[in-house]
């Protein structure tokens, strides 16, 4: 009754009064008893709102908590668990990415945390966080990484050479933190993304282009037929003519090693023939979805580049200034030429070089950057180690070379002291990194290594440094033991896909027989 008396003591406005009426007549309600109600609700709300009113709630709040089971979660807690699967799933993922492609040598030592502050953890840095999957994932990445460089250690042989290959003395360094040599890239040939200008600029509309098109010449003929092989060869299997495969490789093997030594091409015969188009050029043979033999795909990534750079000399001795003289130190590249088509050989792996590459004398290795020095067989930095080694012959030196292990002696001293060479010194640094070497054969090996080329030098792939032994201790004579690297197709001295091919052969000798140089010849 006291509630009522308040309600009534308030007066309503007139529009509400109105509106309470007009219920009134609809329902029959009386409108004094229905404005009452419509107070005693308001202040209902009021007192729930009210400090005590919280209080209770949450007392009878912890109470429930206390008596459910522990395994009911709150919301927030669900949606924190939520996160971390979804970080751990993510995690996951990116590692499983990062081993696949090679780039894992090693991880972090993982630190355990408590269960109860896993979750925090994973909401306020989730970068940090690591399911069981994920350090499982990652120790197996480890032990495979130490798996692969312990086969890499030389292992006690029989004696094969003048010196005892099982010498006490041989030394295997430490594990390297960097990268293993068998991760560095090889034998995948990269198509850029722009055609070159000399190339974008012929417009294929112009005179000289369609006057192509009238004369046929010989040359923009066997570059049709080059195309029509490559094509042939992709259609064999669906043609159920696999067994014509070996003759078509055959054949455009033949044409590739012919437009690298003797056919003569241009700019616009380049062009005209679409040689540089990646869905009908050479990038068709050597793209990593082609299913053409290791060495086409060399050696027509080989004549792309020189073709992509501009560089359309055929002649062996491009770039270099030859004088007839005995020395071989008086050739030398020439300076507009290096300014022209700028390299170095001061990095470390295969870089553009195909395997198999070949030249007519160190110098011209020089040349494309596959060595440093024209003479030396050594060539290498303070700070990164041996860059690339020559195999040749030489006096005193107790070098063999069995293919995928090689024993190669670094240079001595001359003073007899004890000291060792800047040369060996890179080989000692590259034992510790074990980052891979570019190893080079020169056909002055002796005649019994089945290895050598037939003329001049080769590149031979990439090779990593696992040992060394001394051989003489006053001059400082070091040998060290190198072995081959993983996933690299095998050495190109035999078969169809020798090189020197029969054509660089014959236009060495041709170049001999002429005079063109007498001295560093191989």
């Amino acid at each position: 009754m006291t509630n009522q008396s308040e309600a009534m003591s308030i007066q309503p406005p007139a529009w509400m009064l109105a509106a309470a009426r007009n219920a009134v007549k609809v329902s029959g309600v009386n409108p004094d008893e229905a404005f009452a109600a419509r107070i005693r609700d308001v202040r209902k709300q009021a007192e729930a709102c009210s400090k005590q009113h919280q209080e209770t709630k949450s007392l009878l709040a912890k109470k429930l908590e206390e008596l459910s089971p522990k395994s009911v979660l709150k919301s927030s807690d669900r949606f924190e668990q939520a996160n971390v699967r979804e970080e751990s799933s993510s995690t996951e993922r990116q590692l499983v990415k990062t081993s696949a492609t090679g780039t894992v040598a090693g991880s972090k030592a993982i630190i355990r945390t408590s269960d109860s502050s896993k979750r925090k953890e994973a909401v306020k840095t989730p970068e940090k966080k690591q399911s069981k999957k994920v350090r499982f994932l990652t120790e197996q990445v480890e032990k495979d990484s130490s798996l692969k460089d312990t086969a890499r250690q030389p292992q006690k042989t029989a004696s094969t050479t003048a010196g005892n290959d099982s010498n006490p003395n041989e030394t295997v360094p430490a594990l390297s933190k960097s990268l293993p040599s068998s991760q560095y890239k090889v034998e995948e040939y990269n198509v850029p993304l722009d055609l070159p200008e000399w190339y974008t600029s012929i417009s294929i509309d112009n005179r000289h282009m369609k006057h192509l098109s009238k004369r046929r010449p010989p040359a923009l003929t066997a570059l049709d037929a080059l195309k029509d092989l490559a094509r042939q060869c992709e259609e064999a299997p669906k043609k159920n003519r696999s067994g014509d495969l070996p003759n078509l490789y055959n054949k455009l093997r033949d044409l590739i090693h012919k437009a690298e030594i003797i056919l003569p091409v241009t700019h616009h015969i380049l062009r005209k023939a679409h040689m540089l188009s990646p869905q009908t050029g050479l990038p068709r043979i050597f793209r990593a979805q082609a299913n053409f033999p290791p060495d086409i795909k060399a050696d027509s990534y080989q004549l792309y580049k020189r073709w992509y750079a501009g560089n359309l000399t055929q002649d062996l001795l491009r770039g270099i200034i030859t004088k007839k003289s005995t020395n071989r130190s008086s050739d030398s590249i020439c300076p507009i030429y290096r300014t022209k088509y700028p390299v170095t050989a001061k990095y470390i792996g295969q870089g553009d070089l195909v395997p198999g590459q070949w030249w007519p004398t160190q110098l011209c290795a020089v040349r494309d950057g596959a060595h440093g020095t024209p003479q030396g067989g050594i060539f290498g930095s303070k700070s990164h180690g041996a860059y690339s080694i020559v195999l040749s012959s030489g006096t005193g030196y107790a070098d063999h070379d069995a293919g995928d292990t090689i024993y190669y002696s670094g240079t001595e001293n001359s003073d007899n002291t004890g000291s060792v060479t800047e040369n060996t010194k890179h080989l000692l640094t590259s034992l510790q990194t074990r980052d891979p070497v570019r190893v080079l054969r020169s056909a002055q090996l002796g005649k019994a290594n089945k290895y050598r080329p037939e003329r001049g030098i080769r590149y031979d792939g990439l090779y990593v440094v696992v040992g060394h032994e001394v051989l003489d201790e006053k001059k400082g004579v070091l040998r060290f033991r190198l072995e081959r690297c993983d996933g690299q197709e095998g050495i190109r001295w035999e078969g169809e896909a020798r090189r020197p091919t029969v054509y660089e052969v014959r236009e060495y000798e041709r170049l001999k027989e002429e005079g063109a140089w007498m001295g560093g010849v191989c």
